[in-house]
């Protein structure tokens, strides 16, 4: 590999994250083709708006997030905590939706297949009040077809939804701690907090602050 090159190698690299996408939509499509279809005739005129990763700097109102995990130690928090959340930036994650006090800033959700009628039940009440809310959506998932006008009940009424390229994870090659190199392109590990960690950071935020 090391002697062909460089444009051949970037290609077959490039084949190799093609074939891993496509397997990875046939396997784990959050919809099917029939469905996607008619959802696209009934819903083609919905309003929303696509963001990038850029242009959530309109949204932010302070050098301070709140990231909300969806721990039960998130219904500990007291009222003037509460209230010195509503005065920042928060990032909500999965079910941090149940925490009705706290609407976020952005919010990142991990559908998961196996999950996926929970999540229609869990989020249908809150679909009008989360409408001034940023759905933040990766590629995998927009991959798998999370879009407004294709799978309508993933996302808020008129949702303003973010869609940005995930990031390659860190890679450890053996069974060893991490070190400070390991952080140089990316936090994102393993899971949607390490994730959520890294999209707050490339937002340019100074204190973050985990709850629950």
């Amino acid at each position: 590999m090391n002697n062909l090159p460089s444009s051949l190698v970037k290609c077959r690299t490039l084949l190799s994250k093609t074939k891993k996408i496509l397997k990875d939509h046939h396997q784990n499509k959050y919809i099917s083709y029939s469905d996607a279809f008619q959802n696209l005739l009934k819903y083609n005129r919905k309003s929303y708006e696509i963001l990038n990763l850029e242009s959530l700097q309109k949204f932010k109102t302070s050098d301070t997030i709140f990231v909300l995990g969806s721990g039960p130690s998130l219904n500990q928090l007291s009222q003037n905590q509460i209230e010195t959340v509503q005065r920042h930036d928060s990032y909500g994650i999965n079910f941090s939706i149940l925490k009705k006090e706290i609407i976020p800033t952005f919010h990142q959700f991990s559908w998961e297949n196996e999950g996926i009628e929970l999540f229609y039940d869990v989020f249908l009440p809150f679909q009008q009040v989360y409408q001034d809310v940023v759905i933040t959506v990766h590629s995998k998932e927009m991959f798998r077809m999370a879009h407004p006008v294709l799978t309508p009940s993933f996302f808020p009424e008129n949702p303003k939804c973010c869609y940005y390229m995930l990031p390659d994870p860190i890679y450890l090659e053996e069974n060893r701690p991490f070190n400070d190199g390991d952080f140089d392109k990316t936090l994102f590990y393993r899971g949607t907090l390490s994730l959520v960690l890294d999209l707050s950071l490339k937002l340019g935020y100074q204190n973050i602050v985990l709850l629950g």
